[in-house]
């Protein structure tokens, strides 16, 4: 017989018991919470519990303290591979992980900054001194070397920042490209930092730019005292400014090392000669007030240079075909390259600063000879209109056609003073005014930029070319037409050139093969002779890019090439 207290006392132990475990499964949990050790100490989750836990979560875009740059891409990683960890073993960094460290550490010298890679989180985890890694720090590692990884891969491949921020369409010519399938790869080869540099651009100007930022980042020199703007010494002049030049001239290697004095000598004056050649400059072998401020530009300033134009080597192609041109804006030069040799080349004209010329690359398709002008809205509203106002025969007398709904229509019969300037357009024959000239090169493109002859010639003994609206002006346009139309089917000559010249009539002719065309921003390279050189930075996009690579704010041009 059971007796009933008995009953009464089990089902109360029974109900205590409950209780407490009721209890435990409430405070648990908080207790976890408020304190994560807690966590690893009841629950000890292995690392790949803890990766599929943490990147499975819809807010996965951090780890710790650390911004992920790619957490879709982290995620999409270990979910492929299983969660299984790649950059740990045995509770602490693998050989591995800290040769990918050191390769991190190497990004400096392509001008991209360490940190942006998680450089000084893993390095205090790798070198903590820990021999065993506790399991949450493991997770954080695995997490930050995939995310390093993958970002400085696709920085390496195509650039750090968006080339359309700088008025440019440049796209690295590079195909679909899985950067989560190549680390997979990269892993699988255990040759982690090759895989990176496999993705770095493979033209030698490149290594040749690392090559002048590691001599630039060991250069340093005192500002020279500023001169007034009208200030010249020649050759035989003495002045107290001239040991300074020399100190400045044997730091960038012009001027060989040796005695210091103030007189102006013939080592001197070829040293300043070099230097100007080297600067884009007019080389008069003087010191002036503009050569000592070009001098005066920083040794950082220069880095700065250096970086940005590393970055714009990663934004080109890998293959620049067979034959192609390059115009180079700040040196105001157009090359044509065939088998990577110099095979023609020109003085050239480009966009004045409200008017840049834009960076991008395309393929001259036609050429036409005598080309009409259709004049660009804002050289109507601004230039134009003002002189048509002022002389109502303006029009006539410039042979300019005015055209409404695509009829031609009579200008001495509208009231230029009351009318709606946007509703005509304007179109000026060939002429000797027409800033077209006898010829122009076609590369459809979404700016309507293109090549062209001008009447304005003497701009061309100016050594700063800023002159056009945005297009850019060739020197001897017919003579680079001749060597264009070299491959036609039919015979093109300087006659035959002539005889539709003649005639005074708009002739397009289409080039049987299109020719790439690069218009390009190179502020610093090697010349031909293996001289550095640098150029101004007529745009300010230097320390644009510069500011953009170190995640400074970035004043967007606000100006747009506009066709002439």
């Amino acid at each position: 017989m059971i007796i009933p207290h008995l009953i009464i006392r089990q089902q109360k132990k029974i109900c205590q018991q409950l209780w407490l475990l009721c209890l435990c499964c409430l405070i648990l949990p908080l207790l976890v919470q408020a304190n994560p050790s807690t966590a690893k100490t009841l629950a000890k989750p292995d690392v790949r519990s803890l990766l599929k836990n943490t990147v499975s979560s819809s807010t996965f875009k951090s780890v710790g303290k650390e911004q992920l740059h790619f957490p879709d891409m982290v995620r999409r990683f270990y979910t492929k591979n299983g969660f299984v960890p790649v950059w740990t073993t045995e509770q602490k960094a693998a050989t591995h992980s800290r040769d990918l460290l050191a390769c991190i550490l190497e990004a400096s010298s392509h001008g991209l900054n360490p940190m942006y890679y998680h450089a000084l989180a893993l390095n205090r985890m790798v070198n903590s001194g820990d021999t065993v890694l506790p399991t949450y720090q493991l997770t954080e590692l695995e997490l930050l070397f995939t995310d390093a990884y993958l970002s400085l891969g696709l920085h390496y491949l195509r650039g750090k920042v968006d080339p359309s921020k700088f008025n440019s369409s440049l796209h690295p010519n590079k195909r679909s490209f899985d950067m989560v399938l190549y680390l997979t790869r990269a892993l699988e080869d255990k040759d982690i930092c090759h895989s990176l540099e496999l993705l770095l651009p493979i033209h030698p100007e490149y290594e040749e730019l690392r090559d002048i930022l590691k001599r630039y980042q060991a250069l340093y020199w005192e500002p020279i005292p500023a001169m007034p703007y009208d200030f010249v010494l020649t050759k035989g002049n003495s002045h107290f400014v001239v040991p300074a030049v020399r100190k400045r001239l044997q730091i960038t290697g012009e001027l060989k090392k040796g005695t210091i004095t103030d007189v102006f000598d013939n080592e001197l004056q070829q040293a300043i000669i070099d230097f100007q050649k080297s600067h884009g400059m007019y080389y008069d072998g003087r010191i002036s007030s503009a050569t000592i401020n070009m001098m005066n530009v920083s040794s950082q300033h220069r880095i700065q240079q250096i970086i940005a134009n590393l970055e714009r080597w990663r934004w080109q192609p890998d293959d620049r075909g067979e034959r192609y041109i390059v115009v180079n804006i700040p040196d105001y030069h157009l090359k044509l390259f065939k088998n990577e040799q110099v095979d023609y080349e020109s003085k050239v004209i480009v966009g004045r600063d409200k008017y840049p010329t834009p960076s991008f690359t395309d393929s001259i398709t036609y050429m036409v000879f005598n080309p009409y002008w259709n004049l660009p809205k804002s050289i109507v509203k601004n230039e134009l209109w003002p002189e048509v106002k002022e002389d109502n025969h303006y029009l006539l007398d410039n042979d300019i056609a005015v055209f409404r709904g695509g009829k031609q229509v009579n200008p001495l019969q509208i009231d230029w003073d009351n009318v709606d300037i946007n509703r005509y357009y304007f179109r000026q024959s060939v002429n000797a005014h027409n800033p077209m000239g006898a010829v122009k090169f076609m590369f459809p493109n979404r700016f309507s930029v293109y090549m062209h002859d001008t009447p304005y010639k003497d701009l061309f003994n100016n050594t700063r070319r800023t002159n056009s609206h945005g297009c850019i002006r060739l020197q001897n346009p017919l003579q680079f037409a001749e060597y264009l139309l070299k491959d036609q089917r039919t015979t093109w000559d300087a006659k035959r050139i002539d005889d539709v010249l003649f005639t005074q009539q708009e002739n397009k002719v289409s080039l049987r093969k299109p020719l790439p065309i690069n218009i390009l921003y190179w502020t610093v390279f090697y010349n031909k002779k293996g001289i550095i050189q640098f150029r101004e930075d007529i745009y300010q996009w230097d320390i644009e890019i510069f500011n953009a690579l170190n995640d400074l704010p970035v004043e967007m041009n606000k100006y747009k090439a506009e066709p002439q």
